[in-house]
């Protein structure tokens, strides 16, 4: 063999040496790819599974509340329009749970419209409020026969964060709000009443 013949077979073995290079690169780039795709569908999977989970098991805190008289509704009795006043039981708020999953480190405040006291200072912690329950709460309605509002924070089983919100005037139920919190917002911090030092 002569050395022309040596040098071609050593560059058609390069060739094909690099050539299978290109292509195990290439195929490891798909199966990297393919892989990354499996990853994103089993994330969604994944998502979706827990907003079914929290679907079957969420809550969802209220004051209770009954139906006005109906002359008062429509002569707007007190300057309040709405057909709902605040239930109360020995003139205290009752607080329920009308969702379907026990609401868990329960913060509320009760404050009227015109105060500078803000919306979100809690002063009452309760431990949790099972789905159906009724609790009949520490603030006498009468103290907050002005224009007041209700905010209720609460947390489910799965963590995820909600706020209701109830707006009332002279008791009547005039607005209310519920809201998830997005955990990365300002305005979904959920107040906690501060915890003792030892």
């Amino acid at each position: 063999m002569s050395d022309h013949q040596i040098q071609l077979g050593i560059f058609i073995v390069q060739t094909v040496g690099f050539l299978a290079l290109v292509w195990y690169a290439f195929e490891t780039r798909n199966i990297r790819q393919a892989a990354q795709r499996q990853v994103d569908v089993s994330h969604h999977l994944l998502k979706a599974a827990l907003d079914q989970t929290e679907g079957l098991a969420k809550p969802y805190l209220i004051l209770l509340g009954k139906l006005r008289d109906i002359s008062e509704t429509i002569v707007d009795m007190h300057g309040a329009k709405g057909s709902t006043t605040a239930d109360t039981t020995d003139a205290q708020f009752v607080l329920k749970n009308i969702g379907t999953g026990v609401a868990l480190n329960v913060t509320y405040s009760f404050r009227r419209l015109n105060s500078d006291v803000p919306r979100d200072a809690p002063t009452t912690y309760v431990l949790n409020v099972e789905a159906g329950q009724k609790l009949q709460l520490a603030e006498l309605a009468t103290l907050f026969s002005e224009e007041c509002e209700a905010t209720l924070y609460f947390e489910s089983i799965t963590g995820r964060r909600y706020r209701t919100i109830i707006v009332m005037h002279n008791l009547v139920f005039t607005g209310s709000t519920f809201e998830e919190l997005d955990q990365a917002s300002e305005k979904g911090t959920m107040p906690r009443l501060s915890q003792p030092t030892h």
